[in-house]
């Protein structure tokens, strides 16, 4: 179980950038959990960081290259931080589909 754990915490993506951040939080974070819990095994604040950084889909690549040069210059980046930008950018990336879907459905109605 404990392997099993390990190895869904390393291949957890984000995937699409229409998915909802908050659930692959609550996954990453129940997963961490129970791996400290039943096993005694610590992710710290900056692994799991360094995860989400490196699992997150093109689509927010100016967010990482943000957090990331907040990093390198010694500012204090923490979890919330990440979600409060990550899921704002999910809330654009959401309302540019829509406003998409809809000038392709004025444009196949002819109008």
């Amino acid at each position: 179980m404990k392997q099993t754990l390990k190895a869904e915490h390393h291949a957890s993506k984000l995937g699409k950038a229409t998915r909802n951040p908050d659930q692959w939080f609550t996954l990453l974070e129940t997963v961490v959990a129970c791996l400290q819990i039943d096993y005694g095994e610590v992710i710290d604040d900056d692994e799991l960081l360094d995860h989400i950084l490196a699992n997150l889909p093109c689509e927010y690549e100016s967010i990482v290259q943000r957090l990331e040069a907040e990093l390198n210059s010694g500012n204090v980046v923490d979890i919330e931080d990440v979600k409060h930008k990550k899921i704002c950018k999910n809330k654009n990336i959401k309302e540019d589909q829509d406003e998409a879907e809809e000038e392709q459905a004025l444009v196949a109605k002819g109008g």
